[in-house]
């Protein structure tokens, strides 16, 4: 007949949070207009952050390890932190 069958439905329904979770990442990888641009989100992030904390929009959490402060310092030149995220996140 149309549509899923009994069997079909009773593996959606076992594995309805798989199958939400799978809808949202391709819906957030849609929003951000592909998988590369979605992979790059947290390098933009990173770099906002470095940018607001250059104009003393934000500071550093006491928490903060001493390597991704040093990371997040104005005096540190773009090229060397787009270097180090391409090691910490693969965009391939």
């Amino acid at each position: 007949g149309y549509g899923p069958s009994v069997d079909d439905q009773s593996y959606m329904l076992a594995h309805r949070a798989h199958l939400k979770e799978c809808l949202e990442l391709g819906e957030a990888v849609r929003r951000a207009g592909g998988w590369r641009s979605y992979c790059m989100l947290p390098h933009r992030e990173l770099l906002r952050l470095r940018s607001l904390r250059a104009r003393g929009r934000a500071q550093p959490a006491p928490a903060t390890p001493r390597h991704i402060d040093l990371l997040l310092k104005p005096g540190l030149e773009n090229g060397v932190l787009w270097h180090v995220l391409s090691f910490a996140w693969e965009t391939g």
